[in-house]
């Protein structure tokens, strides 16, 4: 009767096999994400423009009247405004930081809400990379080398929309830079995380799980959508290119997966 009472027991076990709680955990990153972007557009007030959220921003597409131009007398002396006029008169450079193209009220530091938010949310952003880094390579060099690679991939184009949007809010190009660096300073201690946590497979293995539906959140919701807008005169020369970059990229993990035991670093 015990015997059949433990073997019921594990029947019951077996209705939820491991993996379904990975696929929750992937889904669950994929929808995070979604809801952190979808909370950061709404506090930010900043619907008026294309946002894809965690500092994959852009600029509006037409440049709101805040940064208006005004005549400028000969006489003018310290304050020296942006300034234009319906004729031909002359205009001055303004000698302060740059006239915030997105209005936003000041919150920290003299910054707008959207530059707090693109700050903090790229240093969760960059935590979270450097976490999935370390544990990437604590699992073995392929997963390393792999996640790196992705990492690198979608955070290059970040990094400079993070500073675009900084420097639209007003911040001068020194201040922004440094802000955005601090930012991704961020990743080190989350890589640093991520070698220790990694040691625990249990651990390492739902820190790849919420990696994997960070990657297939960016990639399907921020990089395809941009894969398929052609600017330029030569679209198809532009849809060459794209293709390009991604045969190459499959090509690139292909060649890790197949040679990584030969692989030493």
């Amino acid at each position: 009767h015990s015997h059949g009472h433990d073997h019921g027991h594990g029947d019951d076990e077996e209705l939820v096999p491991p993996y379904f709680w990975k696929q929750l955990g992937l889904i669950g990153a994929f929808y995070g994400l979604f809801v952190f972007e979808a909370l950061s557009v709404i506090f930010t007030k900043e619907n008026d423009h294309d946002d894809h959220g965690h500092g994959h921003s852009h600029l509006p597409k037409n440049i709101p009247d805040e940064l208006r131009m005004t005549k400028v007398s000969q006489k003018t002396e310290s304050n020296i405004e942006l300034a234009q006029s319906q004729s031909t008169n002359s205009l001055a450079i303004q000698d302060s930081p740059q006239a915030p193209v997105l209005k936003s009220s000041s919150v920290c530091c003299g910054m707008s809400t959207l530059a707090t938010v693109v700050i903090i949310g790229g240093a969760i952003h960059n935590v979270a990379d450097g976490l999935a880094i370390g544990a990437a390579f604590s699992s073995g060099l392929k997963g390393g080398l792999s996640t790196s690679i992705a990492v690198f991939c979608h955070e290059l184009p970040h990094e400079f929309g993070d500073f675009v949007v900084l420097i639209s809010t007003g911040l001068g190009y020194k201040k922004a830079l440094f802000l955005n660096f601090l930012s991704a300073l961020a990743a080190f201690a989350g890589l640093y995380a991520g070698f220790q946590v990694g040691e625990n497979i249990v651990a390492r293995n739902w820190i790849l799980t919420v990696t994997a539906g960070i990657f297939l959140y960016v990639s399907l919701v921020d990089m395809l959508p941009e894969l398929k807008q052609y600017r330029g005169k030569s679209p198809f020369k532009m849809f060459i290119v794209k293709n390009i970059g991604v045969l190459a990229g499959v090509a690139f993990m292909c060649v890790i997966a197949i040679y990584e035991d030969k692989l030493n670093i």
